[in-house]
């Protein structure tokens, strides 16, 4: 029986709070909305959260527009608010550390190889960069000539011709 108890406490003080939105205690009626569903069984506990919440909403509904009707009731520029009234809210400085993030790098520094250049199995030589342009023009040069030969072998000249006088002695 205590059920039904908890659950007329919590349907009371939300008749009394729909008569008085603005004088509601919320916290205790939270409470009271928290027994009321642990103490009702399972299969109940959805539909009557939902209806607890529905006129919870409506509440504070009805608590905004009360509020927002008395603010353009009153004269001047709206309601004069104590100054302490946010001052858990608003933050006048923040600082922050973050000498935790940042470090000084290490200093990577490149050894020089102890080996001579005959000693590495190494295919990489030194050259002036006179020879190796000079060497690469001979190369580009030589292997466009290798390409220029090719083409010339590829074409059947004589076939050409041949298709050609046959092509002018059909149609004449």
């Amino acid at each position: 029986m205590t059920t039904v108890q908890l659950q007329l406490e919590l349907w009371q003080q939300l008749e009394q709070a729909q008569a008085q939105p603005q004088a509601t205690d919320w916290h205790q009626l939270c409470l009271a909305f928290d027994e009321a569903i642990d103490k009702t069984p399972v299969g109940l506990r959805l539909a009557t959260a939902a209806d607890v919440i529905e006129q919870m909403a409506e509440l504070l509904a009805a608590r905004a527009i009360a509020w927002a009707e008395d603010w353009y009731r009153l004269p001047g520029d709206g309601p004069v608010l104590d100054d302490d009234l946010f001052t858990e809210f608003v933050r006048q400085s923040l600082s922050l550390d973050l000498s935790d993030l940042v470090g000084v790098p290490e200093l990577y520094v490149r050894s020089v190889s102890e080996k001579s250049h005959e000693e590495a199995e190494s295919v990489v030589e030194y050259r002036e960069k006179a020879e190796v342009l000079a060497e690469l023009e001979t190369f580009v040069y030589q292997s466009a000539e290798d390409e220029i030969e090719a083409l010339e072998y590829d074409e059947d000249i004589a076939a050409w011709a041949e298709a050609v006088r046959v092509a002018k002695a059909a149609g004449a």
